[in-house]
């Protein structure tokens, strides 16, 4: 339907045109027709006639060229005539079948299952990430914890485990929380692992972070109950520690009442 459209219309537009040129052909003839200047000057009105038809057709149409060109620059590039009424049906179909198509081609091309050990997968929440930086950059939030109950701890080293770093408040952890002392040592033992082992995974990091959490929380509970009481940390430390040397051993109280029994 669409071919027969076109070729009616340019066969139309030909017709048209062989119609006009036959017309002036006939009507310059007929104007040649009487002797002297009244034929010349019947031939150059025709001639004029068809010249001016001529400028008067191109500039309309160049008008009408220039409106439509401007319409179409004052519609919002946002907007696409897809739509029933904008275009005609089977434009729509059309529009919409390759917009499916280019859908289902940008979904297939889309990287699946790509990993790279040590990183984050892409489409997950550690994309981008390198777990061998981030799981010891965990370390210096704790360190800094660490110091605001321990002022006299030094700044640590990039290559101190964080268990033997820590070692000076295990006291205070194990008071608070016995097993709390277990993170510290797990926590230690991925940052080793993140250093000198493979690539780690993000199961070590979620594993780092958890233990992360836990010992600061640990550490908030010493911190509350330090400034509840108006003590410091090495005060307590001290104060635990003499009271450890003065106790009496269980094994050797047992063994001297033992002793005593046997005597009597």
């Amino acid at each position: 339907m669409p071919t027969l459209y076109t070729l009616s219309f340019v066969f139309f537009v030909i017709l048209t045109g062989l119609a006009v040129v036959a017309s002036g052909i006939s009507i310059v003839v007929q104007a040649r027709l009487p002797k002297g200047i009244v034929a010349n000057w019947n031939v150059f009105i025709v001639v004029g006639s068809y010249v001016a038809l001529a400028l008067i057709s191109a500039i309309i149409w160049i008008s009408r060229r220039r409106q439509s060109a401007k319409r179409l620059r004052a519609i919002p590039k946002a907007y696409i005539p897809i739509k029933d009424g904008d275009v005609p049906k089977d434009v729509v179909r059309l529009v919409a079948t390759e917009y499916d198509r280019a859908a289902c081609i940008a979904y297939v091309s889309l990287p699946k299952g790509a990993k790279h050990p040590g990183w984050g997968a892409p489409g997950t929440e550690f994309e981008g990430m390198s777990f061998r930086r981030e799981i010891p950059a965990t370390f210096r939030t704790i360190a800094t914890a660490a110091q605001k109950l321990l002022p006299s701890l030094p700044a640590p080293s990039p290559f101190v485990r964080p268990a033997a770093y820590l070692l000076p408040l295990s006291r205070l952890v194990k008071m608070v929380n016995e097993s709390a002392w277990d993170d510290v040592e797990r926590y230690s033992e991925l940052v080793e692992l993140c250093r000198y082992g493979g690539p780690p995974s993000a199961e070590m990091y979620r594993e780092a972070r958890d233990c992360v959490t836990r010992i600061e929380s640990v550490f908030d509970t010493i911190q509350l109950a330090l400034n509840k009481g108006g003590q410091s940390a090495m005060s307590l430390l001290t104060s635990s520690e003499h009271w450890t040397q003065d106790a009496p051993d269980d094994e050797s109280y047992s063994n001297s009442t033992v002793s005593d029994k046997r005597i009597m």
